[in-house]
């Protein structure tokens, strides 16, 4: 009776360590990179008598991609957003 008890332990051990160890298949789907980027550039105040805007600071910044999940926008004065919608608005200051 206690070599029944063994074997029955022994193979439920073995069942489980066998079905534990499965190698799983984990698929994430195509990748696909984002492309036709557009971006478009407003400088708030902007006009002839005043080429660097109304002095300001805010600039528009619209874009727009195919298959794009999200954005991360570089301002170029150290600072960086990371965006889902089409459009930021950005102040420059002058340090």
């Amino acid at each position: 009776m206690k070599n029944i008890k063994f074997l029955f332990a022994f193979f439920l051990t073995t069942t489980l360590f066998m079905v534990g160890c499965q190698e799983d298949d984990p698929s994430v789907g195509d990748l696909i990179a984002p492309s036709n980027l557009q971006v478009d550039i407003e400088i708030i105040g902007m006009d002839v008598d005043n080429p660097n805007g109304d002095g300001s600071g805010l600039v528009i910044f619209t874009y727009s991609a195919d298959n794009a999940l999200g954005y991360n926008i570089t301002f170029g004065d150290g600072m960086n957003q990371i965006a889902n919608s089409g459009q930021v608005t950005h102040r420059y200051t002058s340090a």
